[in-house]
């Protein structure tokens, strides 16, 4: 009787143990395909058709339509702290807002 139960015993322990090594791996395998799946959704798509026009702001205020292929992107200039606190001309005040301060 004692092998009886023993074997019973180990039987249920292959058994738990196989089921619970196949659902590791499908819970793996499964999110794996998720992950490639969603990098496929956030992937860039760089696909301009010729003759797609943007449309374009000028400094002036102007506003124009342009092929993507020949626009490139401008970063401007930071400013310097000195630069930042001398203020607008003709102004007697400027707010100012310090962001750090926020939580």
């Amino acid at each position: 009787m004692l092998e009886n139960g023993n074997s019973t015993r180990l039987k249920f322990l292959k058994q738990s143990l196989l089921l619970g090594g196949s659902f590791t791996v499908g819970a793996l395998g499964l999110k794996n395909l998720l992950n490639k799946e969603i990098a496929a959704k956030d992937a860039p798509i760089c696909r301009v058709a010729v003759g797609a026009n943007t449309t374009v702001f000028t400094n002036d205020g102007k506003v124009y339509k342009a092929d993507p292929t020949h626009l490139h992107e401008v970063k401007s200039p930071p400013v310097s702290n000195e630069e930042s606190r001398k203020g607008i001309a003709g102004k007697k005040f400027v707010m100012v807002i310090d962001l750090a301060k926020c939580i």
